[in-house]
């Protein structure tokens, strides 16, 4: 199943409930996050990268473009992913 098919599908179940609207975006998000992941690193399994917040981070923040963009991949306000970059201690 491809990204697009996965966001079809998502698309196609939504009940036009804003919050449901808002939500499955985020979810569509997510998924595209984990897929470019996975299509990064075929070697680790999607169970492994989301078990490790830092570890998530740290590829968001490789595959972004720059900061603002792999908070928005993360889901996250830009405060909330500046505050877990210096909790993780992570360099950018």
């Amino acid at each position: 199943m491809g990204k697009e098919d996965i966001i079809d599908y998502t698309l196609k179940r939504l009940d036009f409930n804003e919050t449901k609207i808002r939500d499955s975006l985020r979810d569509i998000e997510d998924l595209k996050l984990n897929l470019e992941m996975q299509n990064k690193f075929p070697e680790i399994g999607i169970l492994e990268l989301l078990s490790s917040e830092r570890y998530r981070f740290e590829v968001a923040i490789d595959l972004a473009k720059n900061n603002i963009e792999a908070a928005e991949m993360l889901g996250t306000t830009e405060r909330t992913f500046y505050r877990k970059i210096k909790e993780f201690k992570l360099n950018i």
